[in-house]
């Protein structure tokens, strides 16, 4: 029988370990939070392989004692709180007193701090959470803490690890994150001796949002503010950026950066018309409420939040993103359900007496019947229902078509033929990117070529590109190039060094997105036939690249079943 039994106090911190840090950005996240807490005006951050080698945390905050720099190794250590009632009402970002004892117990971990004013400071080496070396160190005030080999006594979480492209986005979201929150601080990020940002201290949001992802993108940001019933909302949201996922999407509440989707749909409410559907808005917004209405304990990296009255900041978030957002919002084409259907369609005089002789376009079952098809269909058969819907009827049923999905599918294959046409724009294009999107294209500017994309690092954070695919609009490359940075970071090393094949897929299937028809494009006929004379011969004509349908048939048999007339 096997009896209960404590478990031995390296397991235990490496248990503790395996709940905060989950990857290097981890560790950045925890560091960056304590100089911020240590009121640090100034904090420098230097990886090494993206920090799975080596990350490394300088700031000029109040630094510790000797005796508190021991104790700041210990698990539940912490000057953050006394008692459980301090819990509700926290105002510091570190305060459970992990983040020191778990990082160190999986990883060589050197602390070096000061306090102002000290004749000495203190110098501790921890090995896999034992302690390996104490000594004095120079009196310099603030704190430097080193992290080297990271999970070296965990091997099994290594294998979780990603690429370091991969691991260098997240590590540089997680400090991006923290300069948002705290443009009054000085932040540097350094990756094997080369400078992502360098950010002074900013006297503003604006200018840190400026220092971070350019002037273009500060210009399309709309600010939004609201104040009523205990919550207050600050903040800005892009008129014009999007995203197939949810990456630029930055919420704090009171200065903490965390996720909460029941309060950003409002948000999605009063972007829908404006972005197309699928893609995800981007935002910056800053949420504050009394202390003691959050609870920021429910989460051991303390991403997630639980509001006392979540009704009360939804109800908030409404009002913010009412009037002006949803009084201009005008019902239109874009709009699926826009009820003017009259107006859309593409009118004819009479019925063509030839409708039910043509070759039937689309088979009663899943897909076309793509070897039959010899010649466009005839002019104006269809009707355009809004959104990016058209339809037509065809014998024995009518058929509906997503244009948009069914031109994605058309492009997709193109470019996956290998054989992609490029176009040389008259004016070379320059894009602004976050500085660590900017990092991960620069180093596949190959996969950028085999998708007819000229494109080249200007800067920093800057490309230019000097020629793309025809279907690419000129307005969309700057989104594009973002969505691919977002691709590329979230791929795996085994993706990346195995996986080529659907990396290239993914990414085609995004430029296909970026390039396909959308609602609110001025489409004529014959581009509507052209498209439909380019989708029969494809492949999987029945779906897009996302798996979404491109067309669904509506038999005799399902319209009387329909109108409960079967």
């Amino acid at each position: 029988m096997i009896r209960i039994h404590r478990l031995p106090l390296d397991v235990q911190n490496r248990i503790a370990a395996g709940e905060v840090v989950e990857r290097p950005a981890s560790v950045v996240k925890e560091l960056v939070e304590n100089s911020v807490d240590a009121g640090a005006s100034r904090i420098r951050i230097d990886l090494t392989a993206a920090g799975r080698r080596m990350i490394a945390i300088a700031d000029d905050g109040t630094g510790m004692s000797p005796e508190d720099a021991r104790l700041s190794l210990e698990r539940f250590a912490t000057s953050k709180i006394s008692n459980s009632d301090d819990l509700f009402g926290v105002s510091t970002l570190g305060f459970r007193g992990e983040a020191l004892a778990a990082i160190s117990a999986v990883s060589r971990f050197t602390l070096i701090t000061a306090e102002r004013g000290a004749t000495a400071g203190i110098r501790i080496s921890v090995d896999g959470g034992t302690i390996s070396d104490e000594r004095p160190a120079p009196p310099s005030a603030g704190t430097v803490i080193e992290v080297r080999d990271l999970f070296f006594n965990t091997p099994a979480r290594l294998k979780f690890m990603k690429s370091e492209p991969t691991e260098l986005w997240r590590a540089a979201e997680a400090v991006t994150e923290r300069a948002l929150a705290n443009p009054n601080i000085a932040f540097k990020l350094v990756n094997n001796s080369s400078a992502l940002f360098d950010l002074p201290a900013a006297a503003s949001l604006n200018d840190r949002i400026i220092d971070l992802f350019g002037g273009e993108f500060a210009d399309s940001l709309k600010p939004v503010e609201y104040a009523g019933a205990g919550v207050s909302i600050r903040g800005v949201v892009s008129m014009r950026e999007h995203h197939a996922t949810r990456r630029q999407q930055y919420l704090f509440v009171n200065g903490r950066p965390v996720r909460n989707a029941a309060a950003t749909q409002p948000v999605y409410r009063a972007m829908r018309g404006r972005i197309p559907d699928g893609r995800h808005p981007v935002f910056i917004l800053f949420v504050e409420v009394p202390g003691d209405q959050v609870d920021v304990n429910v989460h051991p990296t303390k991403q997630e939040v639980r509001f006392a009255r979540p009704d009360v900041v939804v109800q908030a978030m409404h009002r913010c993103f009412g009037g002006e957002f949803t009084s201009s919002a005008k019902a239109d084409e874009t709009d699926p359900f826009h009820k003017s259907y009259p107006s859309h369609y593409s009118h004819q005089t009479e019925q063509p007496a030839h409708v039910a002789e043509t070759t039937t376009l689309f088979g009663a079952s899943s897909g076309l019947l793509a070897e039959e098809f010899d010649t466009l269909p005839p002019a104006r058969r269809f009707m355009r229902l809004g959104g990016p819907f058209i339809a037509f009827p065809e014998e024995g049923g009518i058929t509906i078509v997503d244009f948009h999905a069914a031109h994605e599918r058309v492009l997709y294959e193109k470019l996956m033929s290998r054989s992609p046409v490029s176009v040389p724009f008259l004016i070379p294009l320059t894009v602004e990117l976050p500085r660590a999107a900017a990092g991960i294209l620069a180093e596949n500017l190959d996969l950028l070529a085999g998708f007819a994309m000229e494109a080249e690092p200007f800067g920093p954070h800057s490309f230019v590109v000097r020629a793309a695919p025809p279907e690419l609009k000129r307005e969309q490359t700057q989104a594009l190039l973002n969505d691919l940075a977002g691709l590329l970071a979230g791929f795996t090393a085994d993706a990346d060094a195995g996986g080529g094949n659907g990396l290239r897929s993914e990414a085609a299937a995004r430029i296909a997105c970026h390039e396909a028809f959308r609602s609110g494009d001025a489409i004529s006929d014959n581009d509507i036939e052209g498209l439909l004379s380019r989708l029969a011969p494809c492949e999987r004509p029945d779906i897009c690249p996302h798996g979404r349908p491109t067309t669904i048939r509506l038999s005799g048999k399902d319209l009387f079943r329909m109108f409960k007339r079967a």
